[in-house]
């Protein structure tokens, strides 16, 4: 069986807030589509436009206004390709900016890091493995999002999610250091509260 990589894990706070536009344009032909399939899928459409604005504006601050020429450059645009981003349970197509350095190395957007992480995933299966929702029933728990094709929710992504959760869950809470925890003490403390 192939091993799968963990994700890597992004928080917000390493996103440099201060360098985003203030003002983000949605383009209200795209999302008045969205409309007619409802709220959620409005907002799915209009938060799409605002991500891809967002990597826009981190593509500029990492490398530069795109056609305006800086001898002191230190990145370059490199297209883009086809990737997916988290929405929800499931995973979207998304199109990523690249970016490379004068000496050739990939370029990280923290933007991007920030919306493919794929930790809210592993949450979402456990989360509603737990509340009862059996694996091939997890897509009845998604709403729509109107042309918006959610992938990664089929029975067997859903269940090597929940897989690999619980067993680095598990890994952790087995390899803890119990060596200078006074196990006596805990449980004349949990046997005396109990007979009171």
């Amino acid at each position: 069986m192939a091993k799968i990589a963990r994700p890597k894990v992004v928080t917000k706070e390493r996103l440099d807030l201060d360098a985003f536009p203030e003002n983000v344009q949605v383009t209200l032909r795209g999302v008045a589509v969205a409309a007619r399939d409802g709220v959620l899928a409005l907002s799915v459409a209009a938060g799409l436009q605002v991500i891809r604005e967002m990597m826009q504006a981190d593509l500029t601050r990492l490398v530069g206004p795109k056609g305006k020429h800086d001898p002191d450059h230190v990145a370059n645009r490199h297209g883009s390709e086809a990737r997916q981003i988290v929405l929800g349970g499931g995973l979207v197509d998304a199109r990523r900016p690249r970016a490379r350095s004068v000496d050739g190395r990939e370029v990280t957007l923290p933007t991007w890091e920030l919306f493919s992480a794929r930790d809210m995933l592993d949450e979402i299966a456990i989360g509603r493995t737990l509340a009862g929702l059996s694996m091939r029933r997890h897509r009845a728990g998604e709403a729509s999002m109107g042309d918006v094709a959610l992938k990664g929710t089929s029975r067997s992504a859903i269940s090597r999610r929940f897989r690999r959760v619980t067993e680095t869950k598990l890994a952790e809470l087995f390899g803890r250091d119990l060596s200078q925890l006074d196990l006596l003490a805990v449980f004349m403390t949990a046997s005396t509260s109990a007979s009171i």
